[in-house]
């Protein structure tokens, strides 16, 4: 899959590509703790999550979500941690990441969907999930369907893991970077520019 993958958008998800999208992951997540004044904030919640150990990439992909507006629940669908795939209603399988247990930050399985059919049941980590995800998306030549999640989506593919960064996206055919996602990496970039 990832052979595929590096064929259609000539991305190689080896280890560099793995430490790329880690560093650019704990960017992110210290921008937002600098950012971040209110620890009864959504983002202030998701952070002192992070801080006591949980998982720092699904707390990105939260904080994102957060700031776009969007809710966990738009973007991961959360299941029992003793949960099987034959469990889980088709119906309520979008193609996002399946976390087993309560918490996102502190699941010890993902699993993922297309089509409303789990294809992995035993991702080990947010990570592993998200990189299926992607994969998926330009594998299959899907879009993710998810027009309510276009911001945090974008973010993603452009900024995390650089697949188109300056054109269209695969959530929706268009020529321009998203404003939104426009002034948080241009905010991201300063901040970083500021160090």
């Amino acid at each position: 899959m990832k052979a595929h993958f590096k064929e259609l958008t000539g991305i190689d998800m080896n280890d560099s590509f793995e430490e790329a999208t880690t560093s650019e992951f704990r960017r992110i997540s210290e921008y937002f703790q600098f950012q971040c004044t209110e620890r009864a904030s959504r983002a202030g919640r998701i952070l002192t999550k992070i801080r006591t150990g949980g998982d720092h990439v699904c707390g990105v992909v939260m904080l994102l979500l957060a700031h776009f507006k969007n809710y966990e629940d738009q973007f991961l669908v959360m299941v029992e941690d003793i949960c099987v795939p034959n469990d889980v209603c088709p119906e309520q399988l979008p193609p996002t990441p399946i976390v087993c247990g309560e918490n996102p930050l502190t699941a010890s399985v993902y699993m993922v969907a297309v089509d409303q059919m789990i294809v992995n049941e035993h991702l080990l980590n947010c990570t592993e999930a998200l990189y299926l995800i992607f994969s998926l998306y330009y594998i299959l030549n899907r879009s993710s369907g998810r027009e309510e999640l276009g911001a945090t989506l974008e973010f993603l593919q452009r900024c995390i893991f650089r697949i188109n960064p300056h054109k269209g996206t695969n959530v929706e055919k268009r020529d321009s970077v998203n404003p939104k996602v426009f002034s948080l990496a241009s905010e991201i970039a300063a901040f970083d520019w500021g160090d």
